[in-house]
């Protein structure tokens, strides 16, 4: 039996670790450019919207509802500074020209809006190019000494394979970090347009996120008109819910997201020995008390409240060097024990310590 469960109340403070979570999607039907969209929706919202499946995606079409326009901005844009070099995952950033580069003129284009990867040609100038492309490729192989050693491979392969290759037999595919190493690897190319370990990941989201989701429309991102940077939902006819590259200039209206609060608080449990807290029925009649108790304080129906689980399926731990026994005061020591109030509520006030005797 549960002898008695203790709540204190704390005013708002700086107790727990609030956890953003939820979003919730907002359509602005006033016709700003991505940045003028972006800034709007930083400043009322969150950011402009980001979509981690499918699910969000049909949210955002419902959320606009039958639109006049044809299109609206969405979180997604082409950051052309993000080459990275294979070898170490290194970012190559020429802004502010700190970083040795040998593009071509006009390079790189992203002509077609699939160009993600380096190739040097025979004058040892760099181009982007499709990674799907066939190549020759130059591997590094580190050595005793401080250049190390490069090698002509006389195999057409994507970049993809030509990096795995490199990988397999050598260490990387070649990066360049100087003028001196950059004329090495075009000597040992022997003329060929060979593959080094250029590439990019190019399709960044305003707001810190990295979802692997895309719903791009067919052929789409081409780049077409040259300036296509920034993505828009397409919301009317048989293309409706598709992703599109567009002009960043272009006005539309748009999509913002805000996060609802989401607060994870430590919680804990003071047991008799042999008890275990981590029984299904023990875990559910706790929470409902919770619940009975949180009941007091603010509406039910727009609050979660679940414990969250360990690696190893578990809720419950002993609290270091303290066996069985659960110190039932909110310290920052007992880090593996959490309950999660999830509170759509811009009136909650409080943030909750439960305090527990078994």
């Amino acid at each position: 039996m549960l002898r008695n469960v203790y709540l204190t109340l704390l005013c708002t403070g700086l107790w727990g670790v609030p956890s953003c979570c939820a979003r919730q999607y907002h359509f602005v039907s006033l016709e700003k450019n991505w940045t003028e969209a972006q800034s709007y929706c930083r400043e009322n919202y969150t950011d402009l919207a980001v979509i981690d499946s499918p699910e969000d995606n049909e949210q955002l079409l419902q959320t606009a509802g039958n639109p006049l326009q044809y299109a609206g901005w969405i979180g997604l844009y082409w950051d052309q500074w993000s080459w990275k070099w294979s070898m170490g995952n290194i970012r190559l950033d020429n802004r502010n020209g700190s970083d040795f580069t040998s593009w071509a003129t006009g390079q790189p284009e992203n002509y077609g809006g699939k160009e993600n990867c380096g190739i040097m040609e025979s004058r040892g100038l760099w181009h982007d190019y499709p990674c799907s492309c066939s190549f020759y490729f130059i591997c590094y192989q580190e050595g005793s000494d401080a250049a190390g050693s490069y090698f002509l491979i006389e195999t057409n392969k994507n970049f993809t394979a030509a990096q795995r290759s490199c990988r397999e037999h050598h260490t990387d595919l070649a990066s360049v970090r100087n003028r001196s190493e950059n004329e090495e690897i075009r000597l040992t190319a022997r003329g060929n347009y060979v593959w080094i370990g250029l590439f990019m990941e190019p399709w960044k989201w305003s707001s810190p996120s990295n979802p692997a989701f895309r719903n791009w429309a067919d052929g789409v991102p081409d780049n077409a008109a040259g300036n296509e940077d920034c993505a828009s939902l397409l919301m009317a006819g048989s293309s409706a819910g598709y992703w599109n590259g567009t002009g960043c200039d272009q006005r539309l209206p748009f999509f913002c997201f805000s996060e609802k609060k989401r607060v994870v608080m430590r919680v804990g449990l003071q047991l008799e020995k042999g008890k275990n807290p981590n029984e299904p029925g023990v875990r559910e009649s706790l929470l409902n008390q919770m619940r009975g108790l949180l009941s007091k304080h603010t509406v039910m129906d727009r609050t979660s409240l679940k414990w969250k689980e360990q690696k190893d399926g578990l809720v419950f731990h002993p609290e270091k060097d303290k066996g069985e026994i659960w110190d039932p005061r909110f310290t920052q020591s007992l880090q593996s024990v959490f309950v999660v109030l999830s509170v759509d509520s811009p009136h909650f006030d409080y943030w909750f310590v439960w305090l527990f005797q078994y």
